[in-house]
């Protein structure tokens, strides 16, 4: 998912409902959330704890996902990690890389069946 100039966490919020929703999201093993290019982070009306909430509500029906974030805004490096920790309880494996082929060797390192 690639994000660029100004981004809120409802962007975020807003695209991962829409994903959790689809029928097609019991086939997706990773996702990679792309920030290089965002100019700004606004994180004034959502919460990470709205996040993990609506991931943890989405993990009750995929209990195995990847998911990288790509950044090297420290804003939102501090964002990312607040989120990891807070999934961590829901099994999902998340990690932050500065490049994307570092991101994609690490999603496809598993597959779904050892995430």
């Amino acid at each position: 998912l690639y994000f660029s100039g100004d981004v809120t966490l409802e962007d975020i919020l807003g695209i991962s409902t829409v994903i959790h929703g689809d029928k097609r999201f019991f086939d997706i093993h990773y996702r990679i959330y792309d920030f290089m290019d965002v100019s700004s982070f606004i994180t004034k009306n959502t919460s990470v704890s709205d996040l993990v909430e609506v991931d943890r509500q989405a993990a009750s029906w995929d209990k195995k996902l990847k998911i990288a974030i790509l950044t090297n805004d420290e804003k939102i490096l501090q964002r990312a990690i607040d989120f990891a920790a807070n999934v961590k309880a829901i099994h999902w494996k998340i990690e932050m890389f500065p490049t994307y082929n570092e991101a994609m060797l690490w999603c496809k390192s598993f597959d779904k069946k050892s995430v």
